[in-house]
């Protein structure tokens, strides 16, 4: 009979093994020989603990072709900050995209696998640092998303109310717990929409920034049958608002967003999207022509954008009118202007007309200001230019990327070409590619993480965990009590109670914003 380590190391000195599906997937990508054996079972054995930090579709994906390539012994933790799982799918899906949230079900079948827990309310670097994880894994994966916003480092932008994040905007509507909660906010986004003609600025142009135009600009009698939390349904009820402007830095061609969102925009029953002509023009220079001849779908995404009326020249919107969204172009914001009357409140947003140039190698397609400037005024301003991950206590980070450096999905000890791997911790998702993509991306990723785990698996170089829980790691560090972890058991609870509740109201569930009242749910 062989041990576990020495199975491992016949698969590093490429006695024969069989080649499982990812171990196939990791020959073509990573040129890796594998010969064919029935010993490649044993290398699925090898690992015996996993835990993964982030339970988002990242993280799901990860878990569910991980307990595909794992043996019947083997465990799969996801752990959570919060008592919830499902990540943006939950707190980031615009609620009026269900079938975008569908995706859930898939993740309620990876739960359902009796090798799989779920540890909610869990912070890592604060309930259990990373050294600890460590010892408990064989395989520790970090799928912890990006929690940051990226700014834009100009005037007004962090003294001024009014001027909030995207994402902040959307955890609040969405009823994370962080946001929903928040007294302050809640109240400065109800005082500012109810404000006769009232007008928003959204700055940037990907799908975030469009969910959120489109949000604002739809009759809440549209909304409430979605799963759009009941304190936000409640400020966008007495909303007054006028417009919502949708400005980017750079031209139509170069915008983030994608057709279907950008013809959802279009049918708003109530409002009106429109687009200044010249705007367009200026940006179809003879390189944004020549990038959109190499792509069918954002040249008919162009086409659509081109097609889109022009502003009405004294045209009213606003309480019993048809409000206006507009896509704006070639804008760069320079300062967020107070307001006159309120001067701790926006008032405007200062932009410099752009241009758009070749980058210095005559590769990519860069905004440069011409020194034109234009006040857009607006009362309420969304960043939407990005998220950033953040780094965690223990674990190395590029901050200069925004992400945990990786090879392939295994973290590396520096962010250098020459660092080398750290034993047993990989990462998926955006804390290894960055903030980009949509769902389904996060499948090639786990695909790619879970070939780089097998094949360290064959060729021995997973550390072995100790056999301490979590559970007990927790209470050991003293900063979490055991009743306040939510099991899969406890968020089925959490579950029932919401869908339950928001039938009562025609909805598909009526989501609970409280932390201390999810606990409560769960446990009960």
């Amino acid at each position: 009979m062989y041990t576990l380590r020495q199975y491992a190391v016949r698969c590093h000195r490429r006695q024969p093994v069989a080649a499982g599906p990812f171990v196939e997937f990791a020959s073509r990508k990573h040129h890796v020989c594998f010969s064919t054996n029935p010993l490649y079972g044993t290398a699925s054995n090898i690992i015996s603990r996993v835990g993964i930090v982030g339970a988002g579709p990242s993280g799901f994906y990860v878990a569910k072709y991980l307990l595909k390539e794992l043996g019947p012994g083997a465990t799969v933790d996801v752990m959570d900050s919060l008592p919830t799982p499902f990540g943006l799918v939950r707190t980031g899906v615009a609620p009026d995209h269900p079938e975008v949230k569908a995706v859930q079900s898939d993740f309620e079948k990876v739960a359902g696998d009796p090798r799989f827990s779920f540890y909610g309310n869990v912070r890592v670097g604060y309930d259990v640092d990373v050294a600890t994880l460590r010892s408990l894994y064989d395989v520790l994966v970090l799928a912890y998303g990006a929690s940051e916003d990226r700014t834009l480092g100009i005037p007004g932008e962090d003294t001024l109310e009014g001027v909030v994040s995207a994402r902040t905007f959307v955890n609040w509507y969405n009823g994370h717990p962080d946001y929903a909660q928040d007294a302050k906010l809640t109240g400065m986004l109800g005082e500012i929409l109810a404000q006769a003609s009232a007008q928003v600025a959204v700055l940037g142009q990907g799908n975030v920034a469009l969910d959120c135009a489109r949000v604002l600009a739809k009759r809440p009698a549209d909304l409430e049958t979605s799963d759009i939390c009941e304190h936000a349904l409640e400020v966008l009820r007495e909303s007054k608002l006028a417009a919502v402007s949708v400005v980017g830095r750079r031209g139509h061609g170069q915008a983030a967003f994608t057709i279907k969102e950008l013809r959802e925009l279009s049918r708003i029953p109530g409002a009106r999207l429109v687009v200044p002509p010249e705007e367009v023009a200026m940006g179809l220079t003879e390189f944004t022509i020549a990038e959109l001849a190499q792509s069918r779908p954002r040249k008919r995404l162009t086409d659509l954008v081109a097609s889109l009326p022009g502003p009405a020249v004294g045209g009213q919107a606003g309480e019993g009118r048809e409000r206006v969204v507009a896509l704006r172009f070639l804008l760069l914001p320079r300062a967020f202007l107070p307001d006159p009357r309120r001067p701790r409140r926006l008032g405007a947003v200062v932009f410099e007309r752009a241009r758009l140039e070749l980058d210095g190698q005559g590769k990519r397609v860069v905004a440069v200001g011409t020194g034109e400037t234009e006040e857009l005024p607006c009362q309420l301003a969304l960043r939407s230019i990005g998220y950033k991950s953040q780094p965690v206590e223990g674990l190395p980070f590029d901050n200069k990327k925004a992400v945990v450096p990786n090879r392939h999905g295994r973290v590396l000890e520096a962010a250098s070409e020459e660092a080398v791997p750290v034993p047993g911790v990989y990462c998926t998702g955006w804390v290894k590619r960055g903030p980009s993509g949509i769902i389904n991306t996060n499948i090639y990723d786990a695909r790619e993480t879970v070939a780089a785990i097998m094949e360290d698996a064959t060729q021995g170089k997973l550390p072995f965990s100790s056999s301490s829980s979590l559970l007990e790691a927790l209470a050991q560090a003293g900063r979490k009590k055991p009743e306040d972890v939510v099991s899969w058991e406890g968020y089925g609870k959490i579950d029932a109670w919401e869908r339950r509740h928001g039938a009562a109201r025609g909805k598909p569930r009526e989501k609970v914003t409280d932390s201390r009242r999810l606990l409560e749910i769960a446990r009960s």
